[in-house]
C-alpha cells in the first residue's frame, strides 16, 4: 500500500547534461527590451541573437491622404546591445521599409532578421547585410540584391531568405562578390502567375555547412534540403510527414547532420538525420502536454534545439529546450515562460532566436510589448516528485508549529496526517527540503470550523511564522491565495469555492518563479504573480480548524496539465480510439463529452501522447450494460504502452471497483473493495500513477491503492468491457 519517502536532491543540472524522463527546468526572463520608438506600436515582430546583440523588428501604421487616403505601415529591424551592468540599450536602426494597401506590400513586408557568426541579415525589400567589426560596431556591406517578404537565415559566407509563392518553393540565396557586394548566387520558384497580395515566404533555414532547407508555401506539405556546390546547390531530399499529416513543415530548422521540421499535436517536432548523404526520419520529439501546446512557431538548433510553442495553454506561450541523449532521443532540458499573466491576444512566442556558447545560452522570444531574454548558465532536469501517503504510520518527515495537534490516525482503509486542535493557528512542513521553484498537492478534508470564516491550506516557501505564501479554504465558500511577509497579510487572488465539511479536496499550490498557480481538484482557480519570497519549505496550514491530510506530493515544478476537455474545441483529435464505437457530443459549439457506444466486448481511447506521471480524472456515466452473466465494467486506464500493457481502474456491474493491470495481456488484480454501480449514476473517477504508487478515487475519495513497477511511462485513456458509457469533463495532468 504506497509508499512514504521524501528524498532530496539537486535542482540544477549543468549545462550540456540531462536526465531521461524527467520534468525540465523553468526559467523566466532576466530582462525585456521595449520599442525604442513609442510610434512603433507592434513590437517585437521579429528576433535575432547572437552573443551581446540582439535585433528586433516593429510596424507602425500611418494614415495618409496623398496619393489617395489609406494606411502605410512602416517597418523598422532596431539594433541592442548588452552593456556591462547587464542592461541592453537601443544603439540604431539599421534597416525601414513601407509597405500599403496597394501592391508595394508584396515588396517590402514583413522585415525579418537573422545573425549568425558575427554577420546580421535583414530582409526588408532587399537584403541588407552588417558585419560586426573588430570594435563590435555592425557595418553595412553592399548588396544589390532584391528579396520578397519572407524569412531570413545565415550560413557561413551565404544568406538565404524566402518569398512567397503559389504552391511551392520560393528562395533566394546570397552571397558576396569579390568586390563585397552581396548578389543573388541561387533561387528556386514556382509559379507565380497568382495573386500574391499579402503572402509571405515560409521558413527556412542554413546550415553551418550552408545547406539549406526550405518548405513549401502551400500544399503538399514538405521540407526540401539543398546540399551545397563548389557554386550552387543541388536539391538533396524531400522530407514529408511521416504520420501522413497535413500539419507539417510550418517551422524547419537544420545543422549539418539533422534536420527539425514541425509536426501535428501529437508529435509536434520531426527529427531527420543524415546518413551516407541520405535524409531519413528518425524519432519524434513529443513532450507529454504535446496536445496542449500544438504545433512549434519556430525551430532553431544550436546544438541544443530550441522551440517556440505560441499556442501553449498553459502560460499562453512558451519556449522549450532539448538536447538529445545517447539513445538518440530528445530530453526537454529548459522551460522558457514569460513572468506576466498573459491573456490569449497577447501570446509569447511567436518568434524566438538563440545562442549558445559553451555553457551558457542565450535566448531571445517576442512577447507582448517587449522582447523577452534569457540566460541560461544551467539547464537540466529536475528530480521525480516526492510523496506521502503516511502508510508507514509516521510522520518523520513533518515539523509541526508549536500549538498544533498533529498525529498519524487511521481514517477507513488508509491513514491519513490529522490535525485535531481547533485553537489557532496549526500547521506542518516538510523543512528537509528548501526550494526556489516548489509545489504542494495533497488531499484536504477539513472536519471542523470553530468560528466563522475559518480555514484550511497549504503552504510554499515559508522561511518562518511570518514570511510565506499561503492557500486557504475557506468556510465563507471562499479560496484565497496570499501572502505573509514580515508579518503582514496581502490577498493576492480570490475566487467562490463551495466548502463543506469532510469532503476531500485535492488542493494544489504551486510557486515557480514569480508565478503563483493554485488548483482545486486538478483545474486552475487562482494564479498571482509576485515576488516578494524566493524559496522556503512547504507545507500544510489552517486557523482554528481541523483536516485530515493525506496522498502528498511535492514537486519543484509547475503542474503540467496534459489534457482538458473543458478547454479544448476538438475532442477527437486527442485520441486514438482503438476498439468500440467512440463519438464526440459538442454543446453548444463547446466539447462536451465522448460517448461508448458498443457492448459487445472491449472499448479503449487512449490519448495520442505518453507521459510518466499521470493523473486521470473524469466524470463517467454507464448508459448499459450488456445483457446476460459475466464481466460488465467501465473505467480509466493509466500507463498505456500497448494493448497488452496498462494499468486500469474499472467500475464492475458486480458492485466492485478494482484496481488493475496488464502485462503481456495477462490480467492482475492489484486491490479490489466493494462498490455499489449503477447505470444512470455518474462517478468522478481519478486514477493516479505517480512513480510505483498506483491510487483510485471516486468522488474525491481514495478506495484503493497499490505499488507497482511494472510500466513506468506510457498513454492514458477510457475504457469499458461489454458497457456503454458517457465520459464528460476530462482532465489530466502530471503534477
Amino acid at each position: 500500500m504506497g509508499r512514504n519517502a521524501f528524498a532530496i536532491a539537486a535542482l540544477a543540472i549543468t549545462l550540456g547534461v540531462t536526465a531521461a524522463d524527467a520534468s525540465p527546468l523553468v526559467f523566466e526572463e532576466t530582462a525585456r527590451i521595449s520599442s525604442p520608438d513609442p510610434a512603433f506600436t507592434v513590437f517585437p515582430l521579429k528576433v535575432a541573437v547572437e552573443g551581446d546583440t540582439i535585433i528586433a523588428t516593429g510596424l507602425k501604421n500611418v494614415f495618409t491622404l496623398e496619393p489617395y487616403e489609406h494606411v502605410r505601415s512602416d517597418y523598422a529591424a532596431f539594433l541592442f546591445r548588452r552593456q556591462s551592468n547587464g542592461s541592453w540599450t537601443y544603439v540604431r536602426t539599421l534597416a525601414q521599409a513601407s509597405c500599403d494597401e496597394t501592391e508595394r506590400g508584396e515588396d517590402t513586408c514583413p522585415v525579418s532578421v537573422a545573425i549568425r557568426n558575427g554577420v546580421a541579415a535583414v530582409s526588408a525589400g532587399q537584403i541588407y547585410v552588417f558585419r560586426r567589426a573588430a570594435n563590435g560596431d555592425w557595418v553595412a556591406e553592399s548588396s544589390n540584391s532584391y528579396s520578397g517578404p519572407g524569412d531570413v537565415a545565415v550560413g557561413t559566407g551565404v544568406a538565404l531568405a524566402s518569398h512567397p509563392v503559389c504552391d511551392a518553393l520560393g528562395i533566394r540565396a546570397f552571397r558576396p562578390t569579390s568586390a563585397g557586394i552581396w548578389n543573388e548566387v541561387f533561387s528556386v520558384s514556382s509559379d507565380t502567375s497568382c495573386d500574391l497580395w499579402g503572402w509571405t515566404g515560409r521558413d527556412v533555414d542554413i546550415s553551418p555547412g550552408n545547406r539549406l532547407i526550405a518548405t513549401n508555401a502551400w500544399l503538399p506539405p514538405e521540407a526540401t534540403i539543398f546540399e551545397p556546390t563548389a557554386t550552387s546547390w543541388t536539391q538533396a531530399a524531400t522530407l514529408t510527414s511521416p504520420l501522413s499529416s497535413a500539419t507539417f513543415a510550418g517551422s524547419v530548422a537544420l545543422d549539418d547532420a539533422r534536420a527539425f521540421v514541425s509536426g501535428p499535436q501529437e508529435a509536434p517536432i520531426h527529427v531527420f538525420n543524415r546518413a551516407g548523404g541520405a535524409w531519413s526520419h528518425s524519432v519524434d520529439i513529443a513532450p507529454p502536454d504535446s496536445v496542449l501546446r500544438l504545433q512549434a512557431s519556430t525551430l532553431k538548433v544550436r546544438d541544443l534545439v530550441f522551440a517556440a510553442f505560441s499556442q501553449d495553454r498553459h502560460r499562453i506561450g512558451s519556449v522549450a529546450v532539448f538536447r538529445a541523449n545517447s539513445s538518440g532521443q530528445y530530453d526537454e532540458v529548459a522551460k522558457l515562460v514569460s513572468s506576466s499573466l498573459l491573456s490569449q491576444n497577447s501570446r509569447f512566442g511567436a518568434d524566438m532566436d538563440a545562442s549558445v556558447d559553451g555553457s551558457f545560452a542565450r535566448v531571445v522570444a517576442t512577447g507582448p510589448s517587449a522582447v523577452h531574454v534569457f540566460d541560461l548558465n544551467q539547464i537540466g532536469t529536475t528530480p521525480a516528485p516526492e510523496q506521502e501517503d503516511f502508510e508507514q504510520g509516521n510522520a518523520v518527515n513533518w515539523t509541526p508549529l508549536a500549538g498544533s495537534s498533529f498525529s498519524v490516525a487511521t481514517a477507513g482503509d488508509s491513514r491519513v496526517y490529522r490535525q485535531s486542535s481547533t485553537t489557532g493557528d496549526a500547521g506542518a512542513y516538510v523543512t528537509a527540503i528548501n526550494r526556489n521553484n516548489q509545489a504542494i498537492e495533497a488531499d484536504v478534508r477539513p472536519t471542523a470550523f470553530d468560528g466563522a470564516d475559518r480555514w484550511v491550506g497549504l503552504v510554499v516557501r515559508r522561511t518562518d511564522a511570518s514570511n510565506y505564501y499561503y492557500l486557504a479554504l475557506r468556510q465563507s465558500n471562499v479560496l484565497e491565495l496570499k501572502r505573509r511577509v514580515n508579518g503582514a497579510f496581502v490577498t493576492l487572488a480570490t475566487t467562490p469555492v463551495p466548502v463543506a465539511l469532510n469532503r476531500n479536496y485535492r488542493l494544489r499550490l504551486e510557486a515557480v518563479g514569480t508565478r503563483l498557480r493554485a488548483y482545486v481538484d486538478g483545474r486552475l482557480a487562482v494564479e498571482a504573480v509576485d515576488a516578494m519570497l524566493q524559496q522556503g519549505h512547504a507545507g500544510v496550514q489552517m486557523y482554528r480548524a481541523r483536516a485530515d491530510f493525506d496522498n502528498v506530493v511535492l514537486s519543484p515544478n509547475p503542474q503540467l496539465t496534459l489534457l482538458h476537455h473543458r478547454t479544448t474545441s476538438y475532442i477527437d483529435g486527442y485520441w486514438h480510439f482503438n476498439l468500440g464505437s467512440w463519438s464526440p457530443v459538442y454543446s453548444g459549439g463547446s466539447p462536451a463529452r465522448l460517448v461508448q457506444q458498443d457492448t459487445a466486448g472491449d472499448a479503449r481511447a487512449v490519448a495520442r501522447v505518453a507521459a510518466n506521471d499521470q493523473i486521470v480524472q473524469v466524470a463517467a456515466t454507464a448508459t448499459s450494460f450488456a445483457a446476460g452473466t459475466g464481466s460488465r465494467w467501465f473505467g480509466v486506464v493509466a500507463r498505456h504502452v500497448d494493448a497488452n500493457n496498462f494499468y486500469y481502474v474499472t467500475v464492475r456491474q458486480d458492485n466492485t471497483i478494482s484496481l488493475r493491470k496488464q502485462v503481456n495481456g495477462t490480467i492482475q488484480v492489484l486491490d479490489t473493495a466493494p462498490f455499489n454501480a449503477s447505470a444512470g449514476t455518474t462517478y468522478t473517477l481519478r486514477l493516479e500513477a505517480i512513480g510505483t504508487s498506483l491510487r483510485a478515487y471516486v468522488n474525491g475519495n481514495v478506495v484503493l491503492e497499490a505499488n507497482d513497477s511494472s510500466h513506468a511511462r506510457g498513454q492514458y485513456g477510457l475504457a469499458t468491457y461489454r458497457t456503454a458509457a458517457t465520459f464528460d469533463d476530462l482532465v489530466a495532468w502530471e503534477p
